[in-house]
This record gives C-alpha cells, sequence and structure tokens, in this order.
C-alpha cells in the first residue's frame, strides 16, 4: 500500500468558509490531524474519535521551528501508517510553512500527497477592504520574517524590498512581539 496523505485547508475559522470539498473530506476520512483544534470553527471535531491534534506540540518546543519541525515529523509518521487528512487553518500553501516541509518529505519518502484548497485569510482581507490585492500591487509580508531581521545581531538593516509605493498586508502577526518588530 502507497502511503497517502491529504492536507486539507481549512478556511480562516468561519465553517461557513469551508469548501465543500473539504466537508466531504472531513465527513469521509477515517482519520484526521488538525495542525491546531483550537481555532475558531473547529469546536465540532472536539470529542470525534477520528481526530487528533498537534495543540500539545506547541507546548513542548522551545520555539516555533521547534515546535514545526515536530508538527511535520507527527504528519509524516501517521502517514506512513496509514491513510490521513492533515487539516489546516486558512489555504494548505499560504502562510503555511510546516505544509511546504511536509510536501517535501513526503516526495523523498513516496508518500502520495494531494492539497486541498482552502479560503485563505488573504482572501478575507480582500473582501472585507474591498480590494483586488493584484490591481493594488498589495506586497504580502510574513511578519515573522521581519522579526528575525530585528533579532538578527548585529542589525544590518538588511531589510526586504518593500515599496512604500504600494499597501502592505503583513500576516502572522500573532504576539506583541511580532508586531513592535513589524513596527521597527
Amino acid at each position: 500500500m502507497i502511503p497517502q496523505l491529504t492536507i486539507l485547508g481549512l478556511g480562516p475559522g468561519n465553517p461557513k468558509h469551508r469548501t465543500v470539498e473539504a466537508v466531504e473530506i472531513l465527513a469521509a476520512a477515517g482519520s484526521i490531524l488538525f495542525r491546531i483544534l483550537i481555532h475558531p470553527g473547529l469546536e465540532s471535531f472536539s470529542g470525534d474519535p477520528r481526530v487528533t491534534t498537534c495543540d500539545d506540540l506547541y507546548e513542548s518546543g522551545e520555539t516555533f521551528d521547534e515546535v514545526y519541525s515536530s508538527i511535520v515529523d507527527r504528519v509524516i509518521e501517521r502517514a506512513q501508517q496509514s491513510p490521513i487528512v492533515f487539516a489546516v487553518p486558512g489555504h494548505p500553501l499560504v502562510g503555511e510553512r510546516t505544509v511546504t516541509v511536509i510536501l517535501e518529505r513526503a516526495r523523498q519518502l513516496s508518500i502520495e500527497t494531494r492539497v486541498v484548497s482552502g479560503v485563505s485569510a488573504i482572501d478575507v482581507v480582500a473582501t472585507a477592504l474591498s480590494v483586488d490585492p493584484m490591481a493594488s500591487e498589495v506586497q504580502i509580508i510574513d511578519a515573522t520574517e521581519l522579526q528575525r531581521f530585528v533579532q538578527t545581531e548585529p542589525f544590518n538593516g538588511a531589510l526586504p524590498e518593500i515599496s512604500p509605493l504600494h499597501p502592505v498586508l503583513l500576516c502572522q502577526v500573532y504576539s506583541p512581539a511580532i508586531a513592535s518588530a513589524a513596527k521597527l
């Protein structure tokens, strides 16, 4: 049997933003691993015997890099044992560092993968602001990357190129430290 892994986007939180395909896959799945179950719109999965999570890994790692590495290991290990759905908030390929690494490791280990799109935070922001990100030439920046630049010793000012002529959408601003780094 070829190991199988479906990587599924759950949308930005509101269950109404889940695609029909995502709902169907979740309903039919024998085993579901959520990157995080502590997320809006996932309450109905609590107590589901098919569900496991990576929530515990957020408590065991000292850095997000360690946590993400542990998540990748867990997903790959489970996928090698039996077919599994790995479900992540938003779109699997927008702001999900774990997914990129999982896809690479899966290729190396001959694990068959399928990525199922989800509504991303970018879609929701564009709708809320009535902005076409492409027409406005919006620059999408991962704020955690800005934090890495600021924390580099010595700080050499080597920031990513950001044009002041176009709007910027800062993503992954989930802590005061990251907001502060983005401000700097």
